[in-house]
């Protein structure tokens, strides 16, 4: 169960895939994820599943190949062992990796889906299995998807797709380009903050984005996501941050989240809260030596991936996303023993302000933290 997708935005190639990854018995221990630490007592899940952990579902072996697999766990295991070889390998020809794949023994595939993608002299070959055959969604071209969350990806993808330039007249192509792949991944996680629904499908938990650029396939590395609401309070509109966040990067070919969020109390102060830390592997990783680990900073971040919830949270239609790369940190947080310091770039937050007023046709005023809404 999980959310894997090969798309074309403005001819780049990318993959994207979520981290979750479930079971059919209950885990022996409790399973914190990013969204809530003992998941399996927090939430109602279906009969005879379970939330089991994080894993990469989007696995980089090297500059010229990224596979992303969803479907039966064990199966990826000895998928990922079989194919690690071409993971030394400087230049690989597609045909090797479809030889690869064909030379599994059925019943040890058979229950896996898998979209690779082989970069080749600045170009992609895009090499599937139990995957239906890719589509196009206007300029978005060659999408293929797999996973229990695939229908919820499709709907967020043709919406995107049909408002992406409309609503970004006098854009260049290439910043259409590099935006697009964003905005999918912060609406999708915006699901999550918004509903337990995506979690209780089997999809979620964290996303990852790799893109062929230049000719080497490159993961997008420290993303920062940000959740807010809008309060419509007659003619005017009140902009709320939501101290629930995210933050994720790499080291050593491990993807590394953040998970924090705070409670805000009645007089607006900030809470004792959860700053937890998730390594995360690939299906075949093993133990992993992590007495040279330091957690990446959470004011580092390439791209800003906000989530704003236009209304009532049962509503999760009624959402914008904005994605985007700034120059300097838009982000600064900082605890001290009970003391916690947050601080927004103001032209961050006047650029969201610009974009909701435009949209919504009245005046928008950031008014500082607020818990999620019920």
């Amino acid at each position: 169960m999980t959310i894997i997708a090969h798309l074309r935005p403005y001819s780049v190639p990318t993959l994207l895939g979520d981290l979750l990854v479930s079971a059919g018995s209950r885990p022996a221990k409790e399973i914190d994820i990013p969204a809530s630490r003992n998941i399996n007592e927090r939430i109602f899940l279906p009969s005879n599943y379970y939330v089991a952990g994080l894993r990469q579902k989007l696995v980089l072996l090297n500059a010229k190949l990224a596979i992303a697999w969803s479907g039966d766990f064990m199966q990826a295991v000895d998928f990922f062992s079989t194919v690690d070889p071409l993971r030394h390998l400087n230049d690989i020809d597609p045909q090797q990796v479809q030889s690869v794949i064909d030379g599994i023994d059925e019943y040890r595939k058979n229950k896996i889906n898998l979209i690779a993608m082989v970069g080749t002299s600045g170009n992609c070959t895009l090499i599937c299995h139990r995957i239906s055959p890719p589509q196009d969604f206007g300029t978005i071209s060659s999408v293929a998807c797999a996973g229990s969350g695939s229908q919820e990806f499709l709907e967020i993808l043709k919406q995107h797709a049909e408002n992406i330039e409309p609503l970004n007249a006098g854009i260049r192509i290439d910043e259409l380009a590099s935006g697009f792949d964003l905005n999918l991944i912060s609406a999708l996680s915006g699901e999550e903050f918004v509903s337990t629904l995506p979690l209780q499908r089997g999809w979620g938990g964290g996303f990852e984005i790799v893109r062929l650029l230049g000719g080497e396939i490159q993961r997008v590395r420290n993303q920062l996501f940000l959740n807010f609401f809008v309060e419509h309070q007659g003619d005017e509109g009140a902009l709320w941050w939501v101290p629930n966040f995210r933050h994720l990067d790499y080291w050593q070919n491990l993807t590394v989240i953040q998970a924090i969020e705070h409670e805000v109390d009645s007089s607006g102060s900030f809470m004792r809260g959860r700053n937890d830390v998730f390594i995360v592997g690939p299906p075949s990783s093993e133990s992993v030596d992590m007495s040279t680990f330091s957690r990446p900073g959470i004011d580092q971040h390439d791209a800003v991936l906000t989530y704003i919830l236009l209304g009532d949270r049962r509503d999760s239609a009624s959402a914008v996303t904005y994605a985007a790369a700034y120059a300097k940190p838009v982000f600064r947080y900082h605890v001290s023993g009970a003391l916690m310091n947050v601080s927004f770039d103001r032209m961050f937050i006047d650029n969201l302000i610009d974009g909701l007023g435009n949209m919504l046709q009245k005046k928008i005023v950031f008014r500082g933290a607020r818990n999620r809404p019920e």
